[in-house]
């Protein structure tokens, strides 16, 4: 993965432009839940994601959702997404030693 706040602290930003949410069962107050987020798809501006939402004490899958995002700068235009942000979503990081 890679830090949000890298992202932004590059003066990039990812707006969102569409989000859903199934909710399968409830959760209660003081509940251990996990959030699975998988990359969907990757495109030069644009960005999606798709989440589970399970309880980690019985294992039910509680909710499950997707978002889209769309790449900007910090004037709040539309950009391409930088080529190490990329990397980073998809899990082909460079780390420096």
């Amino acid at each position: 993965g890679l830090p949000y706040v890298q992202i932004s602290n590059a003066s990039y930003n990812f707006a969102v432009t569409d989000v859903h949410c199934r909710y399968r069962t409830a959760i209660r107050f003081g509940d251990p839940v996990q959030v699975i987020t998988r990359l969907l798809s990757l495109r030069s501006r644009q960005v999606e994601f798709a989440y589970e939402v399970v309880n980690r004490a019985s294992g039910v899958l509680c909710a499950t959702g997707s978002s889209s995002h769309i790449c900007i700068d910090s004037d709040g235009a539309i950009t391409r997404i930088p080529d190490w942000v990329a990397e980073g979503l998809t899990g082909n990081v460079k780390h420096e030693e």
